[in-house]
């Protein structure tokens, strides 16, 4: 399929599914009240842009534009869909920019940013008060600094830290993978993991509602000393194979009952 009618006006449509049409390089205007309009799918398509009237679809829980290689922007008025839980753009490549007015989003749960060519991160990101997964992994070599992030070391690509995580008070899970970030790129406030990390910082026990810790590709990682307390946990170890040392003293060692899995794989 190439194209479709200029306009929707479908007020009962709860789902609408473009997901392939690798040939779709425009989608319909909506027009009237589509306010049942949950979901929609447009993975894998030829859009180059997004109409603004999607602003206006009040009851969008999901949108998924993942795979759209060609979509060169995303509109601000995404900000005004607040039921918006799920925003997939994993594969924009062209993607070089995000919308500043993000942070107002306070449905958001989900956001997914992987592999896109975004050189910087709204500073409203840090708003998402009920954020629980943030994917950033596998971006450019060209990333280096972020709206959220300041730079360390001027010189050293890719080597970055976060200037505050504080307001991300609901995030489970937080992906960076492949983002090259080295020793300290990751604060005390909010103790996390990344690719060259020799150590996890202290405050990683303070995660309290972390459930899933991979330290996967990590190849400078060389001990594991503290982990979070929380109800449930798994980590996974993949491919770090300068780990040497999980550095729990033995008594300590039943303070994590709550692990539910732990798994190494080629350390």
């Amino acid at each position: 399929m190439k194209s479709l009618p200029s306009e929707i006006a479908m007020e009962s449509l709860e789902f609408l599914s473009l997901s392939q049409c690798v040939n779709l390089k425009k989608i319909p205007e909506f027009v009237g009240d589509v306010k049942y309009l949950s979901r929609l799918i447009l993975s894998e398509t030829a859009i180059k842009e997004i109409p603004p009237s999607v602003g206006c679809l009040i009851g969008l829980v999901e949108l998924h534009l993942d795979g759209c290689r060609s979509l060169l922007c995303v509109p601000s008025v995404i900000s005004n869909c607040k039921s918006l839980k799920l925003l997939n753009m994993l594969g924009c490549s062209k993607l070089s920019k995000l919308f500043e007015s993000l942070g107002v989003m306070d449905c958001l749960e989900e956001l997914d940013l992987s592999r896109t060519a975004l050189k910087e991160l709204p500073s409203s990101l840090v708003h998402l008060k009920n954020l629980k997964k943030l994917s950033v992994s596998g971006s450019p070599a060209s990333w280096y600094t972020f709206g959220i992030f300041k730079r360390r070391i001027p010189h050293s690509l890719g080597c970055s830290v976060f200037s505050s995580s504080k307001g991300l008070c609901a995030l489970k899970v937080l992906d960076l993978r492949d983002l090259n970030l080295c020793e300290g790129a990751v604060p005390e406030d909010i103790g996390y993991f990344g690719n060259n990390f020799v150590t996890l910082p202290e405050s990683i026990r303070r995660l309290s509602k972390l459930s899933v810790l991979y330290l996967e590709n990590c190849k400078s990682l060389r001990q594991l000393s503290v982990l979070p307390l929380n109800g449930t946990l798994y980590v996974f170890t993949y491919d770090s194979t300068s780990l040497s040392m999980l550095s729990v003293p033995p008594p300590k060692l039943g303070l994590y009952a709550n692990l539910l899995e732990f798994s190494f794989r080629c350390c």
